[in-house]
């Protein structure tokens, strides 16, 4: 009967622990409802939101790209010679003076100042084998010497300079890379600048313009001699691929080039051409029109005439001193005469 008692008391204390749990999660519902309805009866306060300062940002400005350029042969010019101060400082300002005065050019700043618009090929006298057999030209020659240490290699370049409009010149360089040669070869074409003569000579045109030359010439360098023959208008230039170069730079538009002797040699070819370019002023030389001569003797009638100024105003100085002298000793006389 004790333990049945037993049994009847925990079954009972179970049962009121379960009710007061149920209790409580009754409660907590409760509350938690209650809290949700207030929340909701409250007001909604709408918090004022304040405007952000504009705070001054620095634009990004990209950077420029500023070209390198490198420093010209005229800023450091000191000229030498004196048709380089001449024109270093102002007092020729034009190419045809310099040329006309039949003096060698020696320094190239000269035509840098004078003809800055001057352009330049290179012509192709090199040749190496190819892939498919025969010679590839390349713009520099290279050759072999044998020392005791060895070979040493040297390169040569030839190059032509114009202006398109009348100015042609042809040099040649050497050094041991292939950009030095063609630097040298460079400053040496432009003191071989000439003035080629342009006209229209050919009967089919008669057009009396600039784009041809204005008779037959012809030019001789080593085993290779040139015949420049005037054309028309259309015609082109009737020659080959590195003849066109310095045609084309000379400021020649239209003619035709016969060609004889080893051709091949690409420099005594350029050299011909050249030749021939240069003698189309022989007849003016000769009949004293631009040549040297009719300038020399211009320059010598000024030399006379300055000299003759001064003798003159030497001449008046001593007059001057002469009267001066004359007059003091008038002067003493008579004050001598005088005091007797």
């Amino acid at each position: 009967m004790a333990e049945e008692k037993e049994e009847q008391k925990e079954k009972e204390e179970q049962k009121e622990k379960k009710e007061q749990k149920e209790q409580t999660k009754q409660e907590a519902k409760v509350q938690e409802e209650v809290k949700e309805e207030a929340k909701e009866a409250e007001p909604i306060v709408v918090e004022e939101v304040k405007e952000i300062e504009k705070v001054p940002v620095p634009e990004v400005v990209p950077e420029e790209v500023v070209a390198v350029k490198p420093p010209s042969s005229l800023e450091k010019w000191i000229p030498a010679t004196s048709i380089g101060k001449k024109v270093f400082s102002g007092e020729i300002n034009d190419i045809d003076t310099v040329l006309n005065l039949g003096m060698p050019i020696r320094e190239p700043e000269i035509i840098d100042k004078l003809v800055p618009e001057l352009k330049n090929e290179v012509v192709l006298i090199g040749g190496r084998s190819g892939k498919g057999g025969g010679v590839q030209r390349i713009p520099v020659k290279i050759t072999a010497k044998m020392h005791r240490s060895g070979r040493r290699l040297s390169t040569s370049a030839f190059v032509v300079v114009g202006n398109e409009d009348g100015l042609v010149g042809i040099g040649k360089g050497h050094a041991i890379e292939a950009r030095d040669a063609i630097a040298k070869a460079i400053q040496r074409a432009k003191l071989n600048l000439v003035r080629v003569k342009r006209g229209c000579g050919s009967w089919e045109c008669r057009c009396e313009t600039d784009h041809s030359v204005a008779f037959k010439t012809t030019g001789k360098s080593g085993s290779v001699r040139v015949e420049l023959l005037p054309a028309p208008k259309g015609i082109g230039l009737v020659a080959d691929d590195e003849s066109k170069k310095i045609l084309r730079l000379a400021g020649i538009k239209d003619v035709w080039v016969r060609t004889f002797g080893n051709t091949s040699a690409r420099i005594n070819l350029i050299s011909a051409i050249y030749d021939a370019l240069k003698k189309l002023y022989v007849y003016e030389r000769q009949a004293g029109g631009t040549g040297r001569k009719k300038i020399v003797e211009e320059v010598e009638e000024e030399v006379e005439s300055e000299e003759e100024e001064e003798n003159d105003e030497e001449e008046s100085v001593k007059d001057e001193e002469i009267n001066e002298g004359n007059e003091g000793v008038d002067e003493k006389s008579e004050e001598k005469a005088e005091e007797k």
